[in-house]
């Protein structure tokens, strides 16, 4: 006896006009980089307030599916736990200052520091694990993941992300 042979899949079938599958809420990425990004780094609220040298970061959210494909929920955990980019949103007091004198750091007091600054909204590399995470739900979003945040020491902060957080190839997140 043969071995049955498959028919091709038109993915074009599959999709309803909407464009989308209502019956399961798939939403895709946004195609433009605006929404990508409202996407991506959301606007939430994380009810903490950072204390000493901490800061709370935001991490890039995961895509629930690659095109048409939706990926299983152990797929979407693991990639969430190892996205090193992240959005600074609140600082602590004690943030970017000398532990002994309270003075701030040195080399943020140079002219060629404008750039080396870490303020609210900006996108830094961290590291995957040792950090305080937790899960916020985003006001007004029905069916999509909750955002990651993240508690972080102000020395723990690897570098300032000047690629684009949602290029695949620079973020490593698996986008």
């Amino acid at each position: 006896m043969g071995s049955p042979v498959s028919k091709p899949i038109n993915l074009g079938e599959m999709v309803p006009p909407s464009g989308r599958f209502d019956a399961f809420r798939v939403t895709a990425v946004p195609p433009d980089r605006e929404a990508a990004m409202r996407w991506a780094f959301p606007d939430v609220v994380p009810y903490v307030r950072p204390l000493g040298t901490q800061i709370v970061v935001q991490l890039r959210r995961s895509p629930k599916h690659v095109g048409l494909i939706l990926k299983p929920d152990e797929t979407k955990d693991a990639e969430q736990y190892k996205v090193q980019i992240a959005r600074a949103l609140l600082f602590g007091p004690g943030c970017f200052l000398n532990r002994t004198t309270g003075e701030i750091w040195p080399e943020l007091l140079r002219q060629e520091a404008e750039d080396a600054i870490v303020t609210t909204g900006t996108f830094v590399r961290i590291p995957q694990a040792g950090l305080d995470r937790w899960l916020q739900t985003v006001p007004g979003e029905v069916n999509e993941d909750p955002v990651m945040l993240a508690l972080i020491r102000d020395t723990d902060i690897k570098a300032i992300w000047t690629a684009d957080p949602l290029h695949q190839d620079t973020a490593r997140s698996g986008w």
